[in-house]
This record gives structure tokens, sequence and C-alpha cells, in this order.
């Protein structure tokens, strides 16, 4: 071999390739069509949601029926389109059915899968939930997370992100943002994870973690935004989440007394305050169940909130049914 063309051999991939390498290789496991059969086969009516990149189409199969396709319309994150897809076929369990996927005669990739009734958003602000039916979904909840974090973290929960069911059991959908567990205990990847996919959780869902990127993010990650959820189960009102109304900057070189560490205490102090007053006004025995559950998924440190397991032997010992 020449001096040249050894001159051309890298003498070391840098972290960031290593994972584009690491992702290109597990989208490999998943198989999409490029026949244009498949996408005549289903019908888009209406969009129902415009992403950074995927737009959410209300569609018709002849025999799925109603479906909902995720169309990725930005080339630049077919990698990442991809990986979603990979996790997704990995937790069936937790999310929703994945029948399809193909890459379109315009060049977009397509992802169908099972429509929900509804998100627990919509539940929420448009629908009754009765105690039971939230007994019913608080269990069921914890028991798909516990699922999920045998295998993947989603980063991302919050009621637009939790499909409901007729019974009143869910999905998790929009793995957009979630990764492997085994890759956040990966050096390579701890070491260059996206500050920008950090900055993109909802905020008022994000764990104190969330705001310093230097901060390991979790399963536990996850367990925050739980409690964050079953305060809005509680009041009813997602459009007034918990830790609303603060204004952060959310660069990672902030100054502490404007975000950071300052705002990591701000926010724990002003939502244990209204769970508090929610304990106050509402005493009764699912309401201080569900004021004990918040506030341990709402623990500043991490390490000491309870695992999804937990959760789920806790609310099986207080409502065995």
């Amino acid at each position: 071999m020449s001096i040249p063309e050894l001159l051309m051999i890298p003498t070391e991939i840098n972290t960031n390739e290593k994972i584009k390498i690491q992702r290109e290789e597990e989208n490999e496991k998943t198989k999409y069509s490029w026949d244009y059969a498949v996408q005549d086969s289903y019908k888009k009516q209406n969009k129902i949601a415009h992403g950074s990149s995927p737009i959410i189409h209300l569609a018709r199969h002849y025999k799925h029926r109603r479906v909902v396709i995720k169309e990725y319309i930005d080339p630049s994150r077919l990698i990442d389109s991809e990986y979603e897809l990979y996790l997704l076929k990995m937790c069936q369990d937790c999310g929703p059915i994945v029948y399809d996927t193909w890459i379109s005669r315009e060049g977009t990739f397509n992802i169908a899968m099972e429509e929900m009734s509804c998100t627990l958003y919509d539940c929420l602000v448009y629908m009754e939930m009765r105690m039971m039916n939230k007994i019913v979904f608080i269990k069921n909840f914890f028991k798909k997370i516990r699922d999920l974090h045998k295998k993947v973290v989603h980063f991302d929960l919050k009621p637009q992100n939790i499909g409901i069911l007729a019974n009143f059991e869910c999905k998790l959908l929009d793995f957009g943002l979630a990764e492997k567990v085994e890759s956040l205990t990966d050096k390579i990847f701890i070491e260059e994870m996206d500050y920008g996919n950090i900055v993109k959780m909802s905020t008022f869902y994000r764990p104190p973690e969330g705001f310093l990127p230097l901060d390991p993010m979790t399963e536990k990650s996850d367990i925050w935004s739980v409690g964050c959820i079953l305060w809005d189960l509680v009041s009813e009102n997602p459009d007034e989440p918990l830790f609303n109304g603060i204004e952060l900057d959310e660069s990672p070189d902030s100054d502490p007394d404007k975000g950071g560490v300052f705002y990591k205490d701000f926010i724990l102090k002003k939502g244990i305050e209204r769970v508090n007053k929610l304990k106050d006004g509402q005493n009764t025995i699912f309401i201080q169940k569900m004021y004990d559950t918040i506030s341990n998924c709402l623990i500043y440190n991490q390490n000491e909130r309870p695992s999804a397991q937990e959760l789920v032997d806790d609310w099986n010992e207080f409502m065995p049914i």
C-alpha cells in the first residue's frame, strides 16, 4: 500500500460518526418497501399534525380501515426516522401497531400505524374521566412504562403522546426522541448526546437533569414526566401544566441565575407548592394517593425517584383490580 493510500485511512472515527454507523446497522434490521402498490393501498385524508419534520395524516386502508400515517418530508432525517421505526417495532407491546412502511414516489419516508381513539390530552380537555377510568388508565400506564423501560427510554412523555383505547388502557406514541436503554450506558453516546434533542422535549414535562446537559438522562427522567402527567390527570387541565408560566433561557451556557440550578430549584418549589394545595383542597383517598405518587416522581435527585416497577407494585397494592 502506498503512502498516499495510507494517509487516506482515518486513524480514529469521531464519536458522532460511530453513533451514525451504529444507527445505520440497527436500521438495517428494519426493512421497508419501495413497492408503490403499498403506497397506493393507503388513501390519505387530512393532516392532523405537522411537527418539525413528520406530517401526521389520517388515512384509510382496505384492510386496516382507519390508520395514521407519519410522513417524514426531510431527507436529512431519514436515519432518525428509520431509527424511530426500529424502536417502534421493538416496543409493539407498548406502542402503536406498525402496519407498513415505504418510500413514496415523492421520496418521503412513511410509517402507517394503528389509529388511537384519542390521546390523553383529548380525554382531559373534551371528555370526562371518572375516578375508576383514571385508576384503570394509571395502572395500565405504569405497566406500559415498565415494559418500555426494559428496552427503551421515551424522553418525551406528555398527554399528547399517550394514546387512549376504548377501555381507558393506553399506548405510548411518538418515539422520535427515544433511545435504547443500553445506549444510556454507552460512553460514546453520553459524550455526544445531542443537546438539541434534549431541548426538543416539552419544557413542562422535562426533568431537572434535562436542563443541564452534563447531568445524565436515564429511565428515571421518564418518571419525572410521569409525575407531571399525573398532575394533569388530577387537575383535568393539561393546558395549565404543573410547571407552567416560567421563562427559561435554554442555552446550555446560560447564566445559572437565569436558568440551570436556580431554575430547577424554582420549578421544584413551585410544583410542590401546587401539589400541596391539591392535597389540602381535595382530601380523598384517591387524591391522597395521587399526591404521594406525584411527590415521589418529582424528587430532584433522579436516583431517588421510584422505578416504573415500583409504581406498578405500589398501585396494585392500593387498588388490586
